[in-house]
């Protein structure tokens, strides 16, 4: 009897192995994706680091005016999109080979943008400014 258990155990086993549907949640899929995510992560810390030095640094600020009708504006979008651009391509034959999973590349995502926003946050430069 405990023979019979074990090749039933044994035969469902094998189904769920070889069922239609993953079984996961997709977050543990590695595919090119990942880049895109993480490459917009390093682009809104960029932008959040450019602002934060712009607010700290006059000869800085003014350096970024690569157009006058914008202002710094122009060049700290400029850079941030470049380094965004750039670390796509770099990001991304890293995740077509399946080295970065969906999930992690979520979580690199949420910690750069949550960064980016901080040191965006008007209060945070705040308390590096001397006034």
């Amino acid at each position: 009897m405990a023979r019979s258990e074990r090749a039933q155990a044994r035969a469902v086993e094998e189904q769920r192995e070889t069922t239609a549907y993953p079984l996961t949640s997709g977050l543990e899929d590695r595919n090119s994706t990942s880049a895109a995510f993480i490459a917009a992560g390093i682009g809104v810390t960029t932008m959040g680091l450019l602002q934060f030095i712009a607010e700290l640094n006059e000869p800085f600020n003014d350096a970024l005016r690569f157009n006058e009708a914008l202002g710094p504006y122009s060049g700290k979008y400029t850079i941030s999109y470049l380094v965004w651009l750039f670390s796509w391509a770099i990001l991304y034959p890293i995740a077509r080979a399946g080295r970065i999973s969906t999930r992690t590349s979520l979580i690199i995502t949420a910690i750069l943008v949550l960064i980016g926003a901080v040191i965006l946050f008007p209060p945070f430069i705040g308390l590096f400014t001397p006034e």
